[in-house]
């Protein structure tokens, strides 16, 4: 049998690993087809994009719950363990968003519930 023979052809861009016949093992591999294009300036119209709702890799806030969506369900299991006993524990892996949930989404639910249970003044 004739070992196949792998040709790799690769210009403008990175590279790092190992290339060859045999195996390939291709690690932070990128290829630019053209230069970036310079972002507009003025006269480019006054259109002003909303600000993005996602903070990336940091957690979100109680100032942020009007962002937050999406995890009513485990707000609602949490508020109900959290009135229910004393000490709840949240348990998760790394940036699976326990921050998250706890500061923007349960606390402010709870500080909405004590306001409704304040006699009115």
């Amino acid at each position: 049998m004739a070992e196949d023979k792998i040709g790799v052809n690769i210009g403008g861009g990175q590279n790092q690993g190992v290339f060859g016949a045999g195996s390939v093992v291709i690690e932070n591999f990128a290829i630019y087809n053209r230069a970036p294009q310079e972002p507009a300036t003025e006269g480019a119209g006054d259109t002003q994009l909303p600000p993005c709702p996602y903070p990336g890799l940091a957690y979100f806030g109680p100032n942020d719950s009007a962002l937050f969506f999406g995890r009513d369900a485990a707000i609602e299991r949490l508020t109900a363990a959290v009135t229910r006993q004393r000490f709840t524990a949240l348990v998760g892996a790394s940036g699976s968003g326990k921050s998250s949930v706890v500061l923007a989404g349960l606390a402010p639910r709870l500080h909405g519930m004590a306001l409704q249970s304040l006699p009115p003044r």
